[in-house]
């Protein structure tokens, strides 16, 4: 089996578009990093960046294991961005499972995504509780509508 390089994450997140992949990096740094700067946001910037310039264009934006562990993929699918849906794809079985699926037709759609964190105020250690991965949209009412799952 592979060795696969420590890092702090037990999912990646990957964007697929019609035209291009986009990849959370292992150090989950943005490509436009700043050392000297006092913020800097995570890689998930180097997503939002393309995907507010390219409308339409995302296909998939999937939670995967490391190279090497590759058991599971959470996917949101718009390959159908009027109706998404947020799969479990089981790779060794080559196997889907459809977690959910928008019951009306949305508009302005995009992907939900976070990482829910706790730390220990007294020593400062950090634990990831959970992802969050799913999509919003408006409905022909323009109301905003959410689904989450959680990704432990």
């Amino acid at each position: 089996m592979p060795v696969v390089p420590d890092h702090p994450f037990k999912y990646l997140w990957v964007a697929i578009f019609d035209d291009r992949v986009i990849k959370q990096p292992m150090d989950d740094q943005y490509s436009k990093h700043d050392p000297k700067a006092e913020y800097n946001p995570s890689s998930f910037r180097d997503f939002l960046d393309y995907f507010d310039q390219h409308p339409g264009r995302l296909k998939s934006f999937e939670l995967r294991g490391p190279s090497g562990q590759l058991n599971s993929v959470y996917q949101v699918m718009f390959d159908n961005p009027k109706r998404p849906r947020i799969e479990l794809w089981r790779v060794r079985e080559n196997t889907r499972q459809v977690l959910h699926e928008a019951t009306e037709d949305l508009e302005i759609t995009q992907p939900i995504y976070f990482r829910r964190m706790e730390m220990d105020i007294q020593t400062g250690e950090r634990k990831l509780l959970h992802y969050g991965l799913g999509y919003q949209g408006q409905n022909a009412k323009g109301k905003n509508v959410q689904k989450i799952i959680r990704v432990v």
